[in-house]
This record gives C-alpha cells, structure tokens and sequence, in this order.
C-alpha cells in the first residue's frame, strides 16, 4: 500500500471511530433519560451502562492521552473514599457494594474521558437538539391531552398549575418525564444552548427551535426553570453585546443577591421578598435536613435513607425520600468533610470554566454549568450517577475542567 493509500485510510479510520464514538455519545445521554421516565429502572440501567463502557472503549481507542488536572483527580478519590467509608460499615449491603465499581468507572469516563474526546460543540448540539425533541413531544398535550406514540404514554402533569408571571393555569407540560420541573430545565438547557448556535450562524431555523424551547420552559410551569433559563440566557446575551464585562456583572449581581438570601435566612438583614411564604414546602425541608446535618456533621449518614433521617425534624404527618437541594443532601449524606471536598472542586471548576471565556461557545457552557449549579440549589442533582440529572451534571463538570483553547480540535 503506498504512503498516500495509508495516509487516505488511516483518516477514514479515524472518521469512522468519530462517527462510532459520537453515536454512543448520544445514545448515553438518551438511553439516560429513561430513569425520569416512567419506565421500569431496571430497562434503565441495562440500557445505559453498556452505553456508557461501550462509549469509554471507543473514546480511549480514539484519544492518544487523557490529561486529569490533579485536584480534580483528588477530589474525585477523596469522594469516593467516604463512598466507600460508608459503604463498608456494618451491616454490609451487597447492592450498595455492587454498584460503587459500576458508578465509579461510569462517572470517570463521563467526568474525564468524554469531553477529551467528544467537541464541546458537538455537547452543545445534542444539549440543542434533544430537548426540541423532547418539547414537541409535550406541547401537543396542551391541547390533546394524554396519547400515545409508539407504545410511549405522552401525557401532561396530572395537576394544574398557574403560569410564572401569568394568571393562567394550565395542566403543565412534561413530554415523556414524569415531572415538569425536569423538563422545563433540560427544555432551558435547550434554549441556552441553541442560542450560542443562533449567535454564530443567525439562521430563522434556530429561531424557530428556540421559540419551540422557550415554549418548553413556559408551559412546564416550573419556576426553578424560568429563573435558571433567564440566567443562562442572560449570561449568553450578556457576553454577545457587551464581552466579559457583561457576563461578571451578572454573575457579581448574583452573588451578591445569593448572599442576601443566606443573610435573611439567618436573620441578619430583613425579607422583602417573603420566602417562607413563597416556598414554603422546601423551607420546612431545608429546615429538617439542616437539623440532620447536625446531628451527624463528620462524615453524614452515609447510605441510610434519607427520608428516615429527616422524617423527625419535620412537622408532625409529613414524610419525604428527597430534601430537593443536592448541596444540603451532599453534606446530610458525606459530612462536612465530603461537603468541603465537594465544593471545593465545583469552585475550582466553575473558575476555570469563567477564566476559559473566549467566545459565545465557551460562555454557552459556562451559562449550563451555571445553570446547573443553581438548580442544585432546587432540585437533587448529582455527579455520579447514570439519570439525566446525573449525566447531564457530570459531562458538563468534565467540559468546564478542560483546558477551552484545548477543545479546538
């Protein structure tokens, strides 16, 4: 074979890997989405996990190395060390036991190996496209009501709700997942995304897709995702008229109303916005889950249910299985020790991720791992796992540790 002949088919070899690879790619994130649906969690989980090692395999045939910044390596064994702490104290669990080898290969491949070899565009595209699927799936609802495609139950939220900033109740939207709260975050994720594309190539096509988006985020009824959606939004649009300027404004106007928020809850500055009446079911959780905090501040209490944990410092009749804010439930179940490992390393990330801004693509991802961050305020999102709420987490923790001029290939 001359050298030309080599040279044309060690390219088609590396197209083909590429294309193979990306596949996989998509279907991980896909295949992940079945846990928030109403399907059996074991279709779930034979589904993904072959995705996700067959995708590592691919992924490391293709790279020539994968570069590990060092504290993201400790933080990362530091966790799973108090994982792992917990896992073997007595009585001894063979499911708990069974599981940590799984999530520990699944979570380093989606932290470490995909987004060194999977383009960050190619991230935001599927962050795009997947949820303008997921959105027509669930606006027709408004109108039909619950159908059925291909053997799929499409059907809206099972209890009206009122429109954020509008007095109209509608059955909220929630496509295929069993909540609308998700769907109107990944539907905002969408939103965010396709707006750097629209930036880049100003096409009525993306303009479509984002009012579809947008559509999402509204009839979802959920105002977690109008607020994590405005923001991320913002952060873009920000960034597009008036560069880094715009984009610190925003996040030092945030951090500033962040610390407010901990001065009322505390009680050293007084409350104009009324939370305890605006949210007052996730008041009496946080409330509980910070009493079980202190009553087991080291370590946590590791993988005992939650709900068990908190149930006694709740108001007498109620029960939960999630306290809806992963910072509180990170500290409830690994102890301040985990706790300060943990946000030490999503401190480290989110600066690399805000020093890598160079362009509307790299601020895409800073505003969803934003956006990310704030939901975990809201909602139990995690880092290691294979749902939605997992993977979408972890691939973008993974993107914002790379180095941006890095992801130019």
């Amino acid at each position: 074979m001359s050298e030309t002949a080599k040279t044309i088919h060690t390219k088609e070899t590396t197209v083909r890997r590429l294309s193979v690879t990306t596949t996989l790619f998509v279907l991980v994130i896909i295949s992940s989405t079945i846990d928030m649906t109403g399907a059996n969690s074991v279709f779930h989980v034979i589904t993904v996990v072959p995705l996700v090692f067959l995708f590592g395999a691919a992924a490391v045939l293709e790279s020539d190395s994968i570069g590990i910044p060092r504290y993201a390596l400790v933080a990362y064994a530091v966790l799973w060390m108090i994982y792992l702490f917990h896992a073997l104290i007595p009585p001894l669990s063979i499911w708990t036991l069974g599981r940590i080898p799984i999530l520990l290969a699944t979570s380093f491949i989606l932290l470490f190996i995909a987004p060194q070899t999977i383009d960050l565009d190619e991230f935001l595209y599927v962050l795009y496209l997947f949820p303008v699927i997921l959105t027509l799936l669930g606006l027709p609802t408004l109108f039909l009501g619950e159908y059925h495609l291909v053997g799929v139950v499409v059907a809206p939220h099972d209890v009206s709700k009122q429109l954020p900033l509008l007095n109209v109740r509608v059955m909220p939207v929630k496509s295929v997942l069993s909540n609308p709260n998700p769907f109107g975050f990944v539907s905002g994720l969408g939103f965010v995304s396709g707006l750097s594309f629209y930036y880049r190539r100003r096409q009525a096509t993306d303009l479509l897709l984002l009012t579809i988006l947008i559509g999402g985020v509204i009839f979802s009824a959920s105002r977690g995702a109008l607020i994590t959606t405005a923001i991320g939004a913002g952060l873009v649009l920000l960034y597009n008229y008036f560069d880094y300027w715009g984009v610190y404004t925003l996040i030092t106007a945030g951090f500033l109303g962040f610390i407010y928020l901990i001065a009322i809850g505390l009680g050293y500055l007084p409350d104009y916005i009324d939370i305890p009446n605006l949210i007052p079911a996730r008041i009496r959780l946080w409330t509980a889950a910070l009493k079980a905090i202190w009553a087991n501040p080291i370590f946590g209490i590791g993988f005992q249910p939650v709900g068990n944990t908190v149930a006694p410092y709740l108001p007498a009749g109620e029960t939960t299985n999630n306290i809806h804010s992963t910072y509180l439930y990170v500290i409830l179940t690994r102890g301040v020790v985990g706790g300060i490992v943990h946000f030490g390393f999503l401190a480290l990330v989110y600066q690399n991720c805000l020093t890598g801004l160079r362009d509307v693509r790299s601020t895409a991802l800073f505003a969803i791992l934003t956006m990310v961050l704030i939901e975990m305020l809201f909602e139990g999102l995690a880092m290691f796992g294979l749902s939605l709420f997992s993977v979408i987490p972890a691939l973008t923790f993974g993107f914002a540790l790379v180095q941006i001029p890095a992801l130019d290939r």
